[in-house]
Parts: C-alpha cells; sequence; structure tokens
C-alpha cells in the first residue's frame, strides 16, 4: 500500500456486499412468517435490455433465494453475463452467451439504396447484422460494416475478437452442423483473397468411412485424386499449409521419386520439413526457373516473389500508388515493395494475380535468403467430386 494511504479499493460490477450480521427485534405473532424454505426470499429486478444489449429498458419483479452461503454456486462474474449451456444431440455440451434478441437470419433479394444485397440481416428486419443507415439516406456508411464483394453482409464469429458484438446467426433446424470450407489455394486469381468458400452440412457423410476402400483419402492429399485440403472455419487450430502441400503432390516426380499427382502427407510448416532432390531432379527444377535453388528444398520457405512493377521485368509497369497484392497466402517482403505469396518449385507453379485496382501481375518461384515462410492455413482433408 502507498505509504501516505492515498488508496482506495475499486469494485468490480459484480461484486456483492454482504452486512455482517446484528441482533433486531421483531414481535413474533405468525402474521409475518414463513416456511423455511423461502428464508432469504427476495425481490429482485430483472432487467430487460434493448435490442444490442447496451440500454436496459425496464425492469420485471422476480424472486429469488438469497443466501450468501451459497454465492460460490449462484453467482457468476460479470463477464459470463447471459452464459447458458446447450446440449448438442451428437456434439455434446457447449457454452454460449445467450443472444437473446441479437440474432440474425440469412436473406436475399434485399435492396438498400438501389442495391440489392444477400447475407445477414437481424432477425424480421431488412437492417444489416453488422453496419447501419447512419444519416437515414437509405446507404450503409457506417464503419462497422462487413460487406464482402459489395453486395453480401457478412456476420463475425465469435472468435474475431475485434469485430465481433455477440450478434449471432440463427439456422433452420435442417441446416445444423452447417460449415463453411475454405479452398485457401482457389483465390481465383485475387479476387476472392481469403479463398473459395464451400458449405457442407459437416456429419458421418464427409468422413472417409462411408467411402470404398478404393475412394478413401486416409489422411494423404492429391487434388488429381480427388483428396482436398480445406480450412474448416469451426475448427481453430490450423495443422497444414495447403499450397506447400499440393506442390508437394503435384511435382512427387522431382521430389518424391514419385509419380506426378500422387497422394501425400499434408505438410506442417512449423516442421520446417526438407526434401532432398536427385541433381537429375533439381536440373530439371532449375530448368524452370529463372533463378536457380539447391537441395534439399523447404516448400514453406519456396515462395512465389510478386514484385510491384508488375511483371518483374519493365519497371515502367509499375503499380499505381496504393495498389496491393492481397490473398489469404500474402505477405509483404521485407523491402516493404514486393509481396510473397503461395509455395512453389518452379515459376509455372506462381498463378498471374489481380492486384487490389486489378492489374495483372506475373509472380516468380524465389528461395533466396529473404523469403517469409507460410505458416498452416488449413485443417481438415476431404474426398471432393473431381
Amino acid at each position: 500500500m502507498p505509504i501516505d494511504g492515498n488508496f482506495k479499493i475499486v469494485y468490480g460490477p459484480e461484486t456483492v456486499i454482504t452486512n455482517a450480521d446484528e441482533p433486531v427485534y421483531l414481535i413474533n405473532n405468525g402474521d409475518h412468517s414463513c416456511s423455511s424454505e423461502f428464508a432469504g426470499c427476495k425481490e429482485y429486478g430483472k432487467p430487460k435490455f434493448n435490442r444490442d444489449h447496451s440500454i436496459v429498458e425496464s425492469f420485471e419483479s422476480v424472486y429469488l433465494i438469497n443466501k450468501p452461503v451459497d454465492y460460490e454456486k449462484i453467482l457468476c462474474n460479470n463477464a459470463e453475463l447471459f452464459c447458458e449451456e446447450y446440449n448438442h444431440k451428437s456434439e455434446g455440451i457447449f457454452y454460449f452467451k445467450e443472444p437473446l434478441d441479437k440474432k440474425c437470419e440469412y436473406k436475399a433479394g434485399i435492396t438498400i439504396g438501389n442495391q440489392e444485397y444477400k447475407g445477414w440481416f437481424k432477425l424480421g428486419s431488412s437492417e444489416p447484422c453488422y453496419g447501419e443507415d447512419t444519416n437515414g439516406n437509405g446507404n450503409i456508411e457506417s464503419t462497422e460494416a462487413y460487406v464482402l464483394n459489395g453486395n453480401y453482409f457478412g456476420i463475425w464469429k465469435n472468435g474475431d475478437a475485434e469485430d465481433y458484438d455477440g450478434w449471432v446467426g440463427q439456422c433452420k433446424i435442417s441446416y445444423d452442423m452447417c460449415t463453411e470450407f475454405i479452398d485457401v489455394v482457389d483465390t481465383e486469381g485475387g479476387l476472392v483473397p481469403d479463398g473459395a468458400s464451400y458449405y457442407f452440412i459437416n456429419d458421418e457423410l464427409l468422413d472417409d468411412e462411408v467411402l470404398s476402400s478404393t475412394q478413401r483419402c486416409e489422411g494423404q492429399v492429391s487434388q488429381k485424386e480427388g483428396c482436398a485440403i480445406f480450412k474448416n472455419t469451426t475448427e481453430s487450430e490450423l495443422k497444414y499449409n495447403a499450397s506447400a502441400t499440393y506442390v508437394l503432390s503435384v511435382h512427387a516426380d522431382l521430389l518424391l521419386n514419385s509419380s506426378v499427382n500422387s497422394a501425400v502427407d499434408p505438410i506442417d510448416c512449423t516442421l520446417d520439413t526438407e526434401f532432398e532432390v536427385s541433381d537429375a531432379a533439381l536440373a530439371e527444377i532449375n530448368r524452370g526457373r529463372n533463378s536457380a535453388t539447391v537441395s534439399p528444398l523447404n516448400l514453406c520457405k519456396s515462395r512465389c516473389l510478386y514484385d510491384s512493377e508488375g511483371d518483374g521485368d519493365d519497371p515502367t509497369d509499375n503499380l499505381a500508388e496504393g495498389d496491393y497484392l492481397e490473398t489469404s497466402m500474402t505477405t509483404l517482403a521485407v523491402n516493404g515493395e514486393d509481396w510473397y505469396e503461395r509455395s512453389c518449385i518452379v515459376d509455372s507453379d506462381c498463378p498471374v494475380l489481380d492486384s487490389k485496382f486489378g492489374k495483372e501481375v506475373k509472380g516468380l518461384c524465389s528461395t533466396d535468403g529473404g523469403v517469409i515462410p507460410l505458416n498452416n492455413d488449413s485443417n481438415e482433408i476431404i474426398k471432393v467430386n473431381r
């Protein structure tokens, strides 16, 4: 404590102060007595909040037993307010905040300011789940708006700490376990930065066990064989890197002395795996590159490099000021001007990407010492129709 005594105790909003017992004197004539099971019964005001829980609009009387000796069991911290237990028929027990009226539903064909939108809207309204018409002109100007591809209102998940504000999506029972799986390498040349999304009911029909033995992926990846690697957005752990794994499969003849497009184990970039290649394979790899590389090869550190001049050759072909590349795999190079993207071993592994302003940018495979390693970006292997 400060030696000058200048201090104070600050109580949190969940603090309950219980006064010490003291004697009272009452006339026990039976008119105001009750059964012992109701000892401590007290009237409380149960708050009724506005839709976004920011204001208490009114109170409703409720009667509860108030026993200080039970506070450890009956009270909760302020951060736990609205927390409820939910029991799923097959997945077990989950704990979430009860959204009350903070619910959103998916809709299509909603017109706002002469533009048609789809996506997530507040239940029973045409107001986006995130974003609002702040000045009443029919347009969504709010900086909180979550708009994808210009006409789709998204919804934040509770793991999106900076943006999630408690609004939740409500689905029909028929969509229970519907899950977004993202193919992070399918960016459509940079037009879909986060990768293409696919939605499936994540049940036993996605398991290998429902397939014949000749169709199963068994934990391995090959686009040719229909064993694709995705990011399951309901799982936070990312165990593999998709582009490095696909490169290993496509070039399995050079890297594994196997067949082109062979099924391979997924690559975990946290393990720093290296592949020793023969002199003949290395010579073939270098014939497909603008700059030579050496063995061993680390596919998480061999990446497509896109320079700010647009095509890696013509200095008059620079990107405009403020233009840039953006995909889920993009990393700004140390020089602050160029970008690393997906894994590669030859230049043809690097697709032409569209910059933010729509300019086509060519990439070359780079393994120089300045390459920033890839991180894991995927977590599930699923058999898909080719």
